[in-house]
């Protein structure tokens, strides 16, 4: 069985041969989370800036847009992983037949 190669060695490899994504994924899901919270704390703050009333409103509203953006960049991480494991599984042979070939009968006598 083949040795995986190192992420560094996968990199560089023009051949694609091993694909990094996989071992990336949680990275970028968690870069997804910061996003999104950034996104949030500075809907807040520009908020505030605009009156008091309007900050309120965004505190309400900067939770449900959170949310909302972890849930896209869930969605769209398990998209790509469902793509690559659908790539990973066509790349495998067939597993073996396991139970064995039926025997081969006589044809019927056709009925009169």
């Amino acid at each position: 069985m083949e040795e995986k190669k190192g992420f560094w060695s996968c990199l560089f490899d023009l051949s694609f041969s091993e694909l990094i994504t996989m071992r990336v994924i949680k990275v970028l899901y968690a870069v997804g989370i910061l996003i999104a919270a950034m996104v949030g704390l500075i809907l807040i703050v520009k908020a505030f800036g605009q009156g008091f009333g309007t900050g309120l409103l965004y505190v309400i509203a900067a939770p449900i847009s959170f949310i909302f953006l972890v849930i896209i960049a869930r969605i769209g991480m398990e998209l790509v992983l469902t793509l690559f494991r659908i790539e990973e599984n066509t790349r495998k042979p067939a597993p073996a037949e396991e139970t064995p070939a039926p025997a081969s009968a006589e044809e019927p006598e056709p009925a009169e």
